[in-house]
């Protein structure tokens, strides 16, 4: 397969380089150092796009973790909050709380009792 032929002008430095290239032995011809360059120029542009998409998804991330941060501190504020409220608001105690008080304060006769009835547990209200 015969390869197009293109021809081009450049600046006289770059010629200077790429002659300098072949004197040096790096390439046979000026065409072989050309043809190099710019295998490497493509390959270069083909690492700048890969480049740019990366940092693209590194921002992405960042943003994201961002806004996790928010949602970390907003929940840590919220829970905070909870944990501030007054007893009246968040009860004064618990289902577990109220059933081992009133298994604490009967009997050993009521507590055999309840072992096969169940401890009544209601809802009532601290009177202190």
């Amino acid at each position: 397969m015969s390869k197009p032929r293109i021809s081009c002008s450049i600046p006289e430095e770059l010629d200077e380089h790429i002659e300098s290239l072949v004197e040096e032995d790096r390439f046979n011809s000026k065409s072989d150092a050309i043809r190099y360059l710019l295998d490497r120029g493509r390959e270069a542009d083909e690492l700048k796009a890969k480049l740019d998409s990366r940092e693209e998804r590194i921002e992405q991330l960042e943003d994201q973790l961002a806004r996790r941060s928010n949602i970390e501190d907003d929940l840590e504020e919220v829970a905070e909050t909870v944990e501030d409220l007054p007893a009246q608001i968040r009860g004064t105690e618990s289902y577990s709380e109220r059933r081992q008080r009133k298994l604490d304060q009967a009997s050993l006769s009521q507590r055999i009792k309840w072992r096969f009835t169940g401890v009544p547990v209601e809802n009532e209200e601290n009177t202190s």
